[in-house]
């Protein structure tokens, strides 16, 4: 049986808006699928930031099976789970803003459709946005994930904010379904991510266009990332890998 090929791509949303359309176009339909479209009450505002990233799995004939995105935050502009979670917790504005001078940003709207689904793309997508978070100034991630991606995040070395809500955990964005506000603060070392996901988020960082044989749930993909649209080459940590890169290959 042949093996299945996608390709993870990042890019930033203020340029390439085409890829950005598709992108908000299968977020949409899978929000709608699951009746909470309307209740987030989405803000598409991200889409000209020159500094938003987003990632993106193409299949060759479904076209955009899947993404995510990071969303940097700037002063006077709120991330979307500030703005989403103020009203049920004041606290997070205060948490966010201490995070904010450092370099933070938030990892949101996660999705794939269902022609990919059970394949692990969630996986590869978190994984492929946190490898290029340090190279984007970034010191910490934050999140709003509803119970059943969490387990991506948290396999990534996020942990709970457990100041805020219920131990971190909202009954949002409708009753029955519940999120979670989660953190990471070690994109460098990702000492408490899962040891197959932290070596794959590392391996990106060193080598952010490659083709990695990929079974996250079991069944092989064969995965070309194409990452460096998105990278930031003026970042120390990038300068340094590329320093790296060139000593290991002399």
């Amino acid at each position: 049986m042949t093996t299945e090929r996608i390709r993870i791509r990042a890019f930033r949303s203020a340029i390439d808006r085409e890829s950005t359309v598709r992108y908000v176009v299968g977020h949409a339909r899978v929000l709608e699928n699951i009746g909470v479209y309307l209740a987030l009450g989405m803000d598409y505002s991200w889409c000209t930031d020159p500094r938003s990233v987003v990632v993106v799995a193409e299949h060759a004939y479904f076209g955009v099976v899947g993404g995510v995105r990071l969303d940097i935050a700037r002063p006077g502009s709120p991330l979307a789970m500030e703005r989403l979670l103020f009203s049920m917790d004041p606290a997070i504005r205060a948490s966010l803003s201490l995070l904010e001078p450092l370099g933070n940003a938030e990892i949101c709207g996660l999705w794939n459709s269902d022609h990919m689904a059970g394949r692990g793309i969630p996986s590869l997508l978190t994984a492929a946005a946190l490898s290029i978070a340090p190279t984007l100034g970034l010191h910490s991630v934050v999140s709003l994930s509803a119970s059943y991606s969490t387990k991506y995040l948290a396999n990534c070395g996020f942990e709970f904010m457990t100041n805020l809500g219920r131990e971190g955990s909202f009954e949002f964005p409708i009753p029955g379904i519940h999120s979670n506000a989660m953190l990471n603060t070690d994109l460098c070392g990702l000492i408490k991510a899962r040891p197959d996901q932290r070596q794959r988020i590392l391996s990106l960082r060193t080598a952010p266009a490659q083709w990695r044989t990929e079974s996250p749930k079991g069944r092989s993909l064969e995965v070309e990332y194409a990452l460096m649209e998105a990278i930031d080459a003026d970042q120390p940590i990038y300068r340094w890998l590329a320093e790296e890169r060139l000593r290991q290959s002399a």
